[in-house]
């Protein structure tokens, strides 16, 4: 039925994806984070991101050259802004996310205690999912210029990498 989906399927699927932010924070944070060890995720990272490109060549391929209309070179700055900022493929903003979030964390550590670490995310994170839900209630002010400035760079803010920051930084505040 259409209510267990959505409060079963979409309700599990929301806290799947800050679960996994936390995870995966918490198991790089198993080790003192090092440039060495940042390096080392990123790759891991990044060979987990080239396999399901591959393995998801077809359609997307299909889904970013051939339905949209506009010019193959439109297509391509779209693909390309969209593989750094949000996903290239279903999926990829999480894996582009956790190694955006990494590094910034990492360098944001070395300046700022994690108080600041965290009013920092969370607000970066409350910006993305309370304008991407309730943008026409700000319509006009300085929250929705940031929301439309965000928008036009990273699309859907509440779907792009800015929104993992905050779970990374939990998953990550307890450096052992």
């Amino acid at each position: 039925s259409t209510a267990l989906n959505w409060y079963v399927f979409q309700g599990i699927g929301r806290m799947a994806v800050p679960f996994f932010f936390l995870a995966s924070a918490f198991f790089l944070g198993k080790k003192k984070l090092t440039i060495n060890t940042l390096k080392g995720y990123c790759i891991r990272m990044g060979k987990l991101y080239a396999f399901w490109l591959i393995a998801t060549l077809p359609v997307t391929i299909y889904y970013r050259f051939i339905v949209p209309e506009g010019s193959f070179s439109d297509n391509m700055i779209y693909f390309i802004r969209a593989s750094i900022f949000s996903s290239s493929f279903r999926g990829s903003w999480f894996i582009t996310a956790c190694v955006f979030w990494a590094v910034i964390i990492y360098i944001l550590k070395k300046r700022l205690s994690w108080k600041w670490i965290f009013t920092l995310t969370f607000s970066i994170y409350l910006i993305c999912t309370v304008c991407g839900s309730y943008n026409k209630l700000f319509f006009g002010s300085t929250l929705n210029n940031i929301y439309s400035f965000v928008s036009a760079n990273f699309y859907e803010p509440q779907n792009s990498i800015l929104v993992g920051g905050i779970f990374m930084a939990l998953g990550r505040s307890e450096e052992r």
